[in-house]
């Protein structure tokens, strides 16, 4: 079987399809051990994929464009799943005294 490391930078959205592949057993399926690695932050996971910490990411593609115009990367953005915003703010309004 083969080993590969993934990491992601947030416990979001969107991550939602790497770990829905993880937990139904996708990766055993076609012979990956996959290890899912939290790297907090887009520059961080970035950098650890330049510097072959890891093989694969999911992480915000702008920051594999920032890398590769800043320190000659060479990060490639393969996929992107969304087109649209997926997480909001909300408050509430202030209660009146």
């Amino acid at each position: 079987m083969e080993k590969v490391r993934l990491a992601y930078a947030a416990r979001a959205g969107g991550t939602a399809p790497v770990w829905t592949a993880y937990e139904a057993g996708i990766f055993r399926e076609l012979d990956i051990d996959l290890e899912l690695i939290l790297i907090p932050g887009s520059k961080e996971v970035a950098r650890a994929l330049d510097e072959g910490k890891v093989e694969l990411a999911n992480f915000a593609s702008p920051a594999a464009i920032q890398r590769n115009l800043q320190h000659g990367s060479d990060l490639a953005v393969l996929l992107g799943v969304m087109n649209r915003l997926t997480q909001t703010i909300s408050a509430a309004r202030p209660r009146q005294p």
